[in-house]
């Protein structure tokens, strides 16, 4: 059974689109083929996750390299894998040095090609799970009022509840009020769990950057 998640195709020889198509397809995955950079971003706003991009790196126009460049602007999860010709290696090194996930040669080799996509399925779906549990943590952590949130950043940072209350100036017993509520907002039991929050958090706003 194929990986869940949409194979987004752009590439501007027909053939070699449609070949790819039918042996995804034939495989039971969901494709979505296009004949250029510029039909894929004007269809496509936001890729769908889980997915990945087949992407050839010699088009007209916009080209390989240059959508890969958007991709990572606009959907920096979406794993690319580059469709190359002989003799331009030396492009698909740079494809991946500038974020694609991998390459493959043709004349594509299905068994290869059916591996690739794969893997980077997978790696895209548990890259919109991350981001799920992540939008939830953080929409955990904004029904925080704004002392509970000073408390947050506190502990998630390590600190007893004697420092927290010395840095806020105000009682340990207060503090311990406030740690009982907002972890009991957060749905945390521990103060590991909230700093586990606090990084799964922490991660999504680093990948955006």
């Amino acid at each position: 059974m194929a990986p869940e998640g949409i194979v987004y195709i752009v590439d501007d020889d027909e053939a070699v689109r449609d070949s790819l198509v039918m042996l995804l397809e034939s495989r039971g995955h969901r494709t979505s083929s296009f004949a250029s950079a510029e039909a894929f971003l004007g269809a496509v706003a936001t890729p769908s996750l889980p997915g990945c991009l087949l992407l050839d790196v010699n088009m007209p126009g916009t080209g390989g390299l240059g959508l890969l460049g958007e991709i990572g602007r606009i959907a920096p999860r979406l794993p690319v894998l580059m469709i190359t010709g002989r003799g331009e290696v030396a492009i698909a090194v740079q494809a991946m040095k500038a974020g694609a996930r991998d390459f493959l040669e043709k004349p594509l080799d299905p068994d290869t090609l059916f591996a690739l996509v794969d893997q980077a399925l997978a790696a895209s779906a548990q890259a919109a799970q991350a981001e799920e549990e992540r939008s939830k943590a953080q929409a955990s952590l904004d029904r925080l009022t704004p002392r509970e949130r000073s408390v947050f950043d506190r502990l998630a940072e390590g600190k007893t509840n004697k420092q927290v209350a010395a840095e806020l100036n105000i009682s340990p017993r207060t503090i311990e009020i406030h740690r009982a509520k907002l972890m009991e907002k957060l749905r945390v039991t521990s103060v590991s769990e909230l700093i586990g929050l606090s990084a799964r958090i922490d991660s999504g706003r680093k990948d955006r950057l």
